[in-house]
């Protein structure tokens, strides 16, 4: 776990070796089942408290369900009306107790592509705790394409993608505006990874066909 004794001489190497960010593996699909409390992102508080140089990406932003319709009739994972959602809730709760954290970031992938079909207003909660909790300098953009295939789809759908004028005013969620949507889709983790965009938008030389 990420706050276990081994974790504790992993984190000391890696500093020794440059290494500050980490991308944890958090619920979701089989794996939930398969690595049980391992995959329960309880463990994020105490490991990013001690280690504020360290960056924490939690994939998936801890979706505990599978891509299906039944992963989300559980109630014991899910309450419809307030959009809370086990392990994604564990998630929140760390940033709620530890409001002035901030090396744990919230990554996306599958988590809105899963949502957005199979419970669209599970998607706007859980977008919408995402950023009201972490803040949307702190939520990553992802799309486990390598499972999904291509992402535009699911890049598209984002940008189209808004949060009802009911869960705002009933929950408190704000609006996300282009300007978070253009942090979420790619500034916030150039940021991270240490990314100039403007010089990387130029990079590449043109080629014939631009020519």
């Amino acid at each position: 776990q990420l706050d276990d004794e081994n974790a504790a001489w992993f984190y000391e190497e890696s500093r020794k070796r440059g290494i500050r960010m980490l991308s944890c593996h958090k619920g979701f699909s089989y794996q939930s089942r398969t690595l049980g409390h391992l995959a329960n992102p309880k463990d994020v508080e105490k490991a990013a408290l001690n280690n504020p140089d360290f960056k924490f990406i939690v994939y998936h932003s801890a979706l505990e369900h599978g891509p299906s319709e039944e992963g989300f009739k559980d109630s014991k994972k899910v309450d419809p009306t307030t959009g809370d959602m086990s392990w994604h809730n564990v998630l929140m709760a760390i940033k709620k107790r530890n409001p002035k954290m901030k090396n744990v970031y919230c990554e996306l992938g599958s988590f809105f592509n899963v949502l957005n079909i199979v419970n669209p207003l599970l998607a706007m909660h859980g977008v919408g705790k995402n950023i009201m909790h972490y803040g949307a300098d702190n939520v990553v953009w992802g799309t486990d394409c390598l499972w999904w295939g291509s992402p535009q789809w699911c890049i598209e759908a984002f940008k189209r993608f808004q949060i009802s004028d009911e869960l705002c005013a009933k929950f408190g969620y704000k609006k996300i505006t282009q300007k978070d949507k253009a942090k979420i889709l790619g500034l916030n983790a150039a940021k991270l990874y240490g990314l100039d965009v403007k010089k990387k938008r130029k990079g590449l030389p043109a080629d014939a066909l631009d020519r």
